[in-house]
């Protein structure tokens, strides 16, 4: 699946979510410069939850640092209900890494993630056996989540590419 520059409704996001979630077949998913916010993030990360199949997520220049832009209708209420994300995209997918994931490859260049997603994703990476390549370049992360993912490194032992600027 591949997609990248355009605007997607929250609904084409939602039934884009649903096809991941169910077609067996994805192995890769690219979705770059799509403004896809942490509403969106957090629906992709239960759609890789389900789709363990997946094995590389390019999320290059997204918002999923960023706060949803405005409340969506009941369908998303009703899946908030069902699992909450975090203050950020990011944790949904700090999530997804902790658990069943298939995830070699994860991109998240340019999303506005700041220290609190990179010490979610610090703490995912340190249970993480699958991830060899990630990268968080050109986002807002500050001292204290460099030296949380830096100390994440040393508990890891499948990443072995990390991309920061």
């Amino acid at each position: 699946v591949e997609l990248e520059s355009l605007r997607l409704s929250f609904h084409h996001a939602v039934e884009l979510c649903a096809f991941i979630a169910n077609n067996r077949t994805v192995r890769k998913v690219s979705l770059r410069k799509l403004g896809l916010d942490q509403e969106v993030a957090s629906l992709l990360a239960q759609s890789l939850g389900v789709n363990t199949k997946v094995t590389s997520l390019d999320l290059r220049e997204n918002n999923i640092g960023e706060p949803p832009r405005s409340s969506h209708h009941l369908l998303f209420f009703f899946l908030l209900v069902l699992r909450p994300p975090g203050p950020e995209g990011a944790k949904a997918l700090s999530a997804v890494l902790r658990s069943r994931c298939s995830l070699k490859t994860l991109s998240l260049y340019g999303n506005a993630i700041t220290t609190v997603g990179a010490c979610e994703l610090a703490r995912a990476l340190e249970h993480n056996s699958t991830l060899s390549q990630l990268d968080l370049g050109d986002n807002l992360i500050e001292d204290e989540g460099l030296v949380r993912i830096s100390k994440a490194l040393v508990k890891t032992t499948s990443l072995t590419s990390l991309q920061l600027q």
